[in-house]
């Protein structure tokens, strides 16, 4: 009993430190960036700068785009469940350096739990996994998430480019 004492003891502590850390760290950012009113028009025209290039398609290239025999209200719902799964697994950024055996393996895991949360979806709504990927493909070119995307890396290439990830909020940037 001691002994676990003693070990949720020292756990509290280190995980003390380590908010007190953060909490420390994290303060002196945002106080040395507002000092000057140079500071602030730099920060108005960056959140300009922040905002994600977004796919633009031609009236002919839309027309061409194959489209999922779903209705669109289902179609989108069923997008935002991929883009879902697409950021909690491909999409996470790895704290694990480019080249890192440990860091494949947890590129081929994340994937495979994203292709698993594909074939449940598909299964869920009973259509195929070629019609998840029409919904993923439409949704993409119709802008139907316009939100920023990941700089996570697979493989040592980045999952979308550097203009569609402009203004994305993560943990990492080049993971």
């Amino acid at each position: 009993m001691p002994l676990l004492a003693g070990v949720l003891v020292g756990v509290l502590v280190f995980g003390m430190i380590g908010v007190l850390a953060v909490m420390f760290m994290g303060g002196s950012d945002s106080s040395a960036s507002s000092e000057t009113g140079d500071a602030l028009t730099s920060d108005v025209a960056s959140v300009e700068d922040d905002k994600p290039v977004l796919v633009v398609l031609s009236e002919e290239e839309l027309a061409a785009l194959p489209i999922a025999s779903v209705p669109e209200n289902t179609r989108r719902a069923i997008y935002d469940q991929i883009r879902d799964s697409a950021r909690t697994t491909v999409e996470a950024p790895l704290l694990v350096p480019d080249g890192n055996p440990v860091r494949s393996s947890l590129e081929k895991s994340q994937q495979a739990i994203h292709d698993n949360s594909m074939r449940q979806l598909a299964a869920l709504h009973d259509i195929s996994m070629d019609d998840i990927a029409l919904i993923t493909a439409e949704g993409d070119a119709k802008n139907w998430d316009p939100s920023p995307r990941s700089h996570a890396r697979r493989n040592g290439e980045r999952l979308y480019p550097e203009e569609r990830s402009r203004g994305w909020k993560g943990k990492s940037k080049g993971n």
